[in-house]
């Protein structure tokens, strides 16, 4: 079920498929708590909450990537998963009081409301979103002289729509002008074939560009001389200016005459060209993109394998309460509810590390799980240093998968490493408990999950080796990946304006298909 919401995700958009579970995770608490002396009542409210719950951290995690830039991607998804802990967290605080005081049907009532308040507040965001999103790139551009980079480009299509790559070319080409340098060409891939005018101009209006489509023959026979892909898009940028790009009402009458109205297609031929689109993609997905699920399902099997065993590991070894047995482990959801953020923050700041921070965190997975397995001196340190394993290998492993697949696609990527770890936790506790009913300790289980992160180091190291293959800009470790290209884009073309030594067409700056040749 989180695979297909991954899929669902991409094709209908996060912020649909965020309301429509956040209304199935409404629908099923109110399904539990009106079932309470139910048994098959609760399975299938427990049941459709499991499905809409996991979900809905699928569109948390998915929207994160579309709206924050890849500088910031590391400290947002740090910043969500500490409030999940948050969550969590005040869960365990504050529903045993309720329950105490006014009995379990409040408690699940509660429950209830909660559910409803996050509905509200995500439809909120939805209609709202719009005015909450904020120009990351001020002050960014330098506005040198009329060749300057901004963050508005007046552009105009000179053919139709038809092939994943469009090249926009400066109008003019000539060297007689302007710095004197050579202008740069644009390449900017979009996901389909069957994308409209209609629909890149909504996604583009967001960074303030402005797509036109003209049938002007002549100005695509004026660039065909250009070595552009077959079937691409010529696109003439007109005008590069700082101020708001002006409507259509202003052109000339020219220009005017000559936008062609292309035809949308129906919602159903579009959701079926989405699907095939979704599916191509995925059979491109890198082999570094399927080694990171794996590394995500035995990583996460040592943390959350012992966070379902933990509580009865402390009580039969040490011989604590419940009570207590469950104030120890609850020191694991403190640390994860604080440090990931921190985390985020560390990973900016210590760029080029990813793969060397994932397998610094496995150890501190493994050894704390070993450590209070050979030892019998005070659980806690080890507990708090799986806890700060974990919040380092989730903020780091969540924040490389989408530099690792297609935009088009990141929600069926989250929607993959979801389901990757959603099986250690359906398979493995089972496991676990049936081994420590052989045996009679747990022992032996948790030197499993001491060596799932044994595991998780090797997988990590053909990672790096994988990744050394790659181009540095397409690398999980390049410094690079965790800054904003964009940036260094505009400050390297800046650079050639004031130097006209220098050939700008020598210069190739990637970053995530906008690529300058």
């Amino acid at each position: 079920m989180v695979l297909l919401g991954g899929i669902l995700i991409d094709i209908i958009g996060p912020n649909k498929i965020s309301t429509i579970f956040c209304g199935v995770a409404v629908i099923s608490t109110i399904i539990s708590a009106s079932s309470l002396s139910s048994y098959k009542g609760l399975l299938i409210g427990r049941f459709i909450l499991g499905s809409g719950g996991e979900m809905l951290l699928s569109c948390a995690a998915t929207m994160v990537p579309m709206w924050f830039l890849p500088n910031e991607i590391p400290l947002a998804m740090g910043a969500l998963y500490s409030i999940i802990y948050w969550g969590n967290l005040a869960s365990l605080l504050v529903l045993p009081r309720i329950r105490a005081s006014f009995g379990l049907e409040a408690a699940f009532w509660f429950i209830v409301g909660v559910f409803i308040f996050g509905f509200i507040l995500n439809s909120l965001l939805i209609k709202f979103g719009k005015r909450l999103k904020w120009d990351t790139n001020t002050n960014k551009n330098k506005n040198k002289n009329t060749n300057s980079i901004s963050s508005e480009l007046k552009i105009k299509l000179t053919n139709t729509i038809s092939s994943e790559d469009i090249i926009i070319q400066n109008g003019d080409t000539s060297n007689g002008g302007g710095s004197g340098v050579s202008t740069p060409n644009f390449i900017i891939r979009i996901p389909s074939s069957t994308t409209t005018t209609d629909d890149m101009d909504s996604e583009y209006n967001d960074i303030g560009v402005d797509i036109e489509s003209s049938s002007d023959d002549s100005s695509a026979s004026s660039n065909s001389g250009n070595n552009s892909p077959r079937g691409a898009i010529n696109i003439n940028i007109d005008k590069v200016s700082t101020s708001s790009v002006s409507s259509a009402d202003q052109e000339s009458d020219e220009e005017i005459n000559n936008i062609i109205e292309i035809k949308k297609e129906s919602p159903f031929r579009e959701f079926l060209n989405r699907v095939i689109e979704i599916k191509d993609q995925s059979k491109k997905l890198s082999k570094r993109f399927w080694l990171l699920s794996l590394i995500c399902f035995f990583g996460y099997l040592t943390m959350f394998g012992f966070a379902i065993i933990g509580t009865d590991v402390l009580k039969i070894k040490f011989g604590y309460d419940e009570k207590k047995a469950a104030n120890y482990m609850a020191a694991e959801a403190i640390v994860n509810s604080i440090l990931p953020i921190f985390t985020g923050w560390f990973i900016i700041n210590l760029r080029g590390r990813k793969i060397q921070i994932m397998a610094f965190a496995s150890f501190l997975l493994g050894m704390g799980v070993l450590l209070l397995n050979v030892t019998n001196a005070n659980p806690l340190p080890w507990i708090i240093m799986c806890g700060v394993g974990f919040s380092f290998l989730n903020t780091t492993l969540m924040s490389c998968v989408p530099l690792l697949v297609d935009m088009s696609i990141v929600g069926t990527a989250y929607g993959i490493v979801t389901t990757a770890y959603n099986i250690n936790i359906m398979a493995f506790p089972p496991l676990l408990d049936y081994v420590k009913q052989s045996t009679g300790s747990y022992t032996i289980s948790l030197a499993i999950l001491s060596m799932s992160s044994v595991v998780t180091i090797m997988l990590l190291a053909l990672l790096k080796y994988w990744d050394l293959q790659v181009p540095l800009s397409q690398s999980l470790d390049s410094p690079l990946t965790t800054i904003n290209n964009n940036d260094l884009l505009i400050e390297n073309y800046d650079k050639v304006i004031d130097n006209d030594e220098k050939d700008f067409n020598e210069k190739k700056f990637e970053n995530n298909g906008l690529i300058l040749v």
